[in-house]
């Protein structure tokens, strides 16, 4: 004959064995009786624990109790199925996390409830490891949206197609568009013409398990393009014999290649410029060299034959020194003006007479003439030409 008591010991044995605790609420009485687990049994006063719902609920957290006794209510009144997650009050004074769930099993002849039974479980260190990962997952989201690059991770079929798992946010249409494909031949769709054949390297590259990093440009929606900096690393599962997942990450660098461009086009810029200067700088010099050579010249002639010189030749030569210096007060004048026209906003232009123009600057060219052997060939009626007379 069945031992009578095998039933209860079993439940009361899988109750120890899952770390869970049976109870049994006579709403007649308002009773509750407990058969704690050996691993809950420090909460209780024994193998059984009575007392009544009051007693009983006081220990709940106070947070926890409307939703508590809404459960009950919910499930006494209309049926719907009770499960619900508590703080409960502990011998220590510490507050731990409890799932209960319960049903009714008895009621009266007017249907109101007279017994209900449940198991309970400790789930504090689940509910801990749970908000550990929820604040790491709050962390990670923060970050995220913080920094300007776009992670990703994506998974490999054995057929090697790719199917995106998730990636972060991005304020970047652009990357979030090119990104969201799930195909290399998704991806090749928004890469720009020129650039395709550095998706196909980069699949490629990835599927033979090597971390790939590239430059490349992509086309957005409103037809914009950005340029997206990728680093890609590949893992490889050795049970498989192949790479099974994709992580990566890739930064917008739109703005950081238009400076570049600028920096190179305005270096560009001031090596034409230097280009110019050192050849302004040889006409000038070469400009000097003739007065201030002429009026060299002169002076010597007279230091060493004043005595000998008649007074005219001496005023000759002095004639000579005047006239170079006038030339050197031309030359600088003109320096000067050069450095002011930069200044001038709107320089009042008019018609030049060109051959005034001409005129004026062959006599600062004889030198050039002479050691280049040059042959200047000037028309006799020069086209009309407009600009900054001075």
């Amino acid at each position: 004959m069945p031992d009578p008591n095998y039933k209860r010991d079993v439940l009361n044995l899988l109750a120890d064995t899952l770390g869970i605790e049976t109870w049994q609420w006579d709403l007649s009485k308002n009773i509750i009786h407990y058969h704690p687990s050996s691993e809950a049994q420090e909460i209780y006063e024994g193998p059984t624990f009575k007392q009544t719902f009051k007693a009983w609920f006081a220990h709940v957290h106070p947070q926890d109790q409307d939703i508590l006794q809404n459960a009950f209510e919910q499930h006494l009144q209309h049926g719907i199925p009770f499960r619900v997650r508590y703080r409960f009050l502990m011998p220590d004074d510490s507050y731990q996390w409890i799932w209960m769930t319960g049903k009714v099993i008895e009621r009266d002849s007017e249907q109101q409830p007279l017994r209900m039974i449940g198991v309970q479980r400790n789930i504090h260190a689940q509910v801990l490891v749970e908000e550990a990962l929820r604040q790491s997952e709050q962390r990670y989201r923060n970050i995220s949206q913080a920094i300007s690059d776009y992670a990703y991770s994506y998974i490999v079929h054995p057929d090697g197609s790719f199917e995106k798992e998730w990636g972060t946010l991005t304020t970047r249409e652009c990357i979030s568009t090119a990104y969201t494909q799930h195909t290399p031949e998704g991806w090749e769709k928004w890469f720009h013409p020129d650039d395709v054949s550095i998706a196909s390297e980069r699949y490629t590259h990835l599927l033979a398990n090597q971390a790939h990093v590239c430059e490349f440009r992509v086309i957005q929606n409103n037809g914009e393009i950005c340029w997206l900096r990728d680093h890609a690393h590949p893992i490889f599962d050795e049970r498989e014999g192949r790479v099974v997942h994709i992580y990566g990450a890739a930064q917008d660098i739109t703005e950081r290649n238009y400076f570049v461009q600028q920096l190179q086009q305005q270096a560009e810029e001031l090596r034409a410029r230097n280009e110019e200067l050192d050849a302004f700088a040889y006409t000038v010099a070469h400009d000097l060299k003739n007065p201030i050579a002429s009026m060299m010249g002169f002076t010597s002639l007279i230091q060493k034959y004043y005595t000998r010189m008649t007074e005219d030749k001496v005023m000759e030569h002095l004639d000579l020194i005047m006239e170079s210096g006038y030339k050197l007060k031309d030359i600088i004048n003109a320096l000067l003006l050069l450095a002011g026209v930069s200044k001038i906003e709107s320089p009042e232009l008019s018609v030049l007479d060109m051959h005034v123009v001409v005129d004026n600057a062959l006599p600062r060219l004889t030198t050039l003439i002479k050691e280049r052997n040059a042959i200047l060939n000037l028309p006799d009626e020069w086209p009309p030409a407009v600009g900054y007379p001075p």
